[in-house]
């Protein structure tokens, strides 16, 4: 089944996913909206920024690849080579804890380096070739990633 066209419906389709049963009254509830208004994103319409956001910020990227269905579709070979680095890493950060010794692992901070994302050429490149006023962009600038 070919995915709708546009915000509206695409959003439309993801909240019939997420609330299978008593749709517009947990979605009113959940964004504190009235229920002709959570009726009308079911039907299609599309919520406003705000709420737009605060999908976002509930359903994180299931939102975003529901949304942006064709940019994941058409996804950008250097994402996956990106992906396998954050693995690599995730799997180096995690034997490296396993081979402290026990008594050693608690009463040390975390170091701030790793508590946050490190720059990296890759996802500098990928954000410097997004359009400067696309969400993904818009979202970039906010997690803190610069434009080159």
């Amino acid at each position: 089944m070919a995915a709708p066209s546009g915000l509206g419906p695409r959003i439309s389709q993801l909240l019939k996913q997420i609330y299978p049963r008593d749709r517009a009254k947990l979605i009113a509830r959940r964004f504190k909206v009235s229920e002709s208004t959570a009726e009308r994103w079911l039907r299609g319409h599309a919520p406003t920024t705000q709420y737009i956001e605060e999908m976002y910020a509930e359903w994180g990227i299931r939102f975003v690849q529901a949304v942006f269905i064709e940019a994941f579709q058409n996804e950008d070979p250097r994402i996956a080579a990106l992906e396998a680095g954050y693995r690599q890493k995730q799997n180096s950060d995690e034997s490296l804890v396993q081979s402290v010794p026990s008594d050693q692992k608690y009463g040390s901070r975390q170091p701030e380096y790793s508590a946050r994302i490190l720059p990296n050429p890759l996802i500098e490149s990928l954000i410097a070739s997004m359009p400067p006023e696309t969400f993904l962009s818009r979202l970039a600038r906010t997690l803190g990633f610069s434009r080159i």
